[in-house]
């Protein structure tokens, strides 16, 4: 819905091993801060522990990777969305160019 009203999509897609690391570590802080998520939850030890995708956030996001990187990049390429431009963005350098384009 969205999209049909959009001219330009900023696609962020870093390598997965960049999303991994940074997962990880999030994750890692949260579990020894005990940061408060939402409502009183917080990440538990076992979420780092277990491969189960609705427990872990990281089994999720490792799964998961392939899957929205497939249906960005089959997007960018589908005629229904000609209209759009879109923006892919890999590294760190692809960002600021991005930022200082628009300043």
């Amino acid at each position: 819905m969205i999209w049909a009203r959009a001219d330009t999509v900023i696609w962020l897609d870093p390598p997965r091993g960049t999303v991994m690391r940074r997962l990880t570590w999030r994750t890692i802080r949260r579990v020894a801060g005990r940061a408060e998520l939402w409502n009183g939850n917080r990440e538990r030890m076992r979420n780092l522990l277990t491969w189960d995708q609705q427990e872990s956030v990281i089994s999720w996001a490792w799964h998961h990777y392939p899957i929205y990187r497939e249906r960005y990049a089959a997007a960018a390429r589908d005629p229904a969305y000609g209209h759009l431009t879109f923006t892919r963005i890999t590294t760190r350098a692809d960002l600021h160019r991005l930022l200082e384009s628009v300043r």
